[in-house]
């Protein structure tokens, strides 16, 4: 009679440890590379934009310069990359705005002539090689799965920012649907 209640009660306590394990990992792709708060504000939400000071939520503060972007995710789903401008007309105006510092370097790519003037560049997703440097599908949109780009809309705003690079690979790029 004994085993007979102890293997019942292991059947249920191995029921109740799959049931945990299956909700884990069930949550774990939706897992992002963003820090949040206990609120679920990201750690890189920008609270206040001033001439060259941006704060974000985590209460860091840091200079803007041309390695500097801001994205926010529109209503419609689709993103926006912001002009300096436009991102404090955002916050100002109660939108959530996320603040990115990647860039490319000087000495990334090629110089075209000798009056070229280099100026840090920023990219939305980068397919192939250097893809480090670029902000991802988190702060920009769509979903990349190896070098298929899906549902991918932004919209940009200011200077030398590419949405899409492709570095020493292939793209198969499917637009958003209407």
């Amino acid at each position: 009679m004994k085993s007979r209640s102890m293997k019942k009660f292991m059947r249920k306590a191995v029921s109740a440890v799959s049931a945990v394990a299956m909700a884990i990992m069930l949550a774990a792709p939706a897992v992002s590379t963003q820090a949040f708060a206990a609120d679920g504000k990201a750690a890189n939400s920008v609270t206040y934009i001033g001439k060259n000071t941006i704060k974000t939520y985590d209460g860091k503060s840091l200079t803007y310069d041309s390695s500097v972007t801001f994205t926010t995710k529109n209503r419609d789903g689709s993103y926006s990359e912001l002009s300096l401008a436009d991102a404090k007309t955002a916050v100002k105006d109660g939108q959530e705005v996320k603040v990115y510092t990647k860039a490319h370097a000087e000495g990334y790519g090629s110089v075209w002539s000798e009056s070229y003037d280099y100026t840090n560049y920023r990219t939305g997703v980068q397919i192939g090689e250097d893809s480090d440097v670029a902000i991802g599908t988190e702060g920009v949109g769509g979903k990349l799965t190896g070098t298929l780009l899906e549902d991918f809309n932004l919209v940009s705003t200011s200077k030398n920012f590419n949405p899409i690079v492709v570095n020493k690979s292939c793209l198969l790029y499917t637009s958003p649907s209407p």
